[in-house]
C-alpha cells in the first residue's frame, strides 16, 4: 500500500510540472499551489467547483504548501532538484518504466543524496494527502466525472485488498 502511495505521490508531482504553471493565486516562488495540478484536472474533466469548495480547496493547498516548504528546506531539496526528478520520472515512464522503477531512475538521474529523497518521498505522500482531502470535498456527481488518475488517488486504500 505503501508503493501506491508513493506511486501516486510521484505521479502528482511528475503531472504537476508536465501539464505546465497554472496560474498561482497568489503563490510565491516557480511551483505555485500544490492543489494547482488536481484543479487542472478537474477543470479538464468539466468539474465545476463551488465557492465553498474552492475556499477550501486554497486553505488546505496553503497548509499543505506550508509543510512542502518546510520538508524541502529540511531535506536541501531545491526547485532544480525537484524539476529535475520530474523531467526524470517523465523519461523513465516514456522508456517504459513503471511504479518503483520510474521512482529509483528518477532519483538516480536527479542525483539526490538520501536525505533528499526522503524529502521526495514525504512529499510525495503530502501531495497524495491533498488529492484524498480534495476529492473528498467532492459531491458524489462531481466524483463521478473524476478522471482515473484521481479517482485512483483518492480510494487507493480501498483496492489494495483484492
Amino acid at each position: 500500500m505503501l508503493r501506491q502511495w508513493l506511486a501516486c505521490g510521484l505521479v502528482m508531482l511528475v503531472v504537476g510540472s508536465v501539464m505546465g504553471e497554472a496560474p498561482a493565486k497568489k503563490g510565491k516562488g516557480k511551483g505555485g499551489s500544490p492543489a494547482a495540478a488536481i484543479l487542472k484536472q478537474l477543470e479538464g474533466a468539466s468539474i465545476e467547483l463551488t465557492d465553498d469548495q474552492k475556499s477550501a480547496i486554497d486553505e488546505k493547498s496553503k497548509a499543505m504548501q506550508a509543510k512542502m516548504k518546510a520538508i524541502q528546506e529540511e531535506h536541501q531539496l531545491t526547485q532544480t532538484e525537484m524539476k529535475a526528478v520530474a523531467d526524470a520520472s517523465k523519461a523513465a515512464r516514456e522508456a517504459g518504466k513503471k511504479g518503483k522503477e520510474i521512482e529509483a531512475a528518477a532519483y538516480e538521474s536527479a542525483g539526490l543524496s538520501d536525505t533528499q529523497k526522503e524529502g521526495m518521498t514525504k512529499i510525495a505522500g503530502l501531495r497524495g494527502e491533498l488529492t484524498q482531502e480534495i476529492v473528498g470535498l467532492l459531491t458524489d456527481d462531481q466524483k463521478a466525472k473524476l478522471p482515473k488518475q484521481l479517482s485512483k488517488g483518492a480510494g487507493g486504500k480501498k483496492k489494495k485488498n483484492k
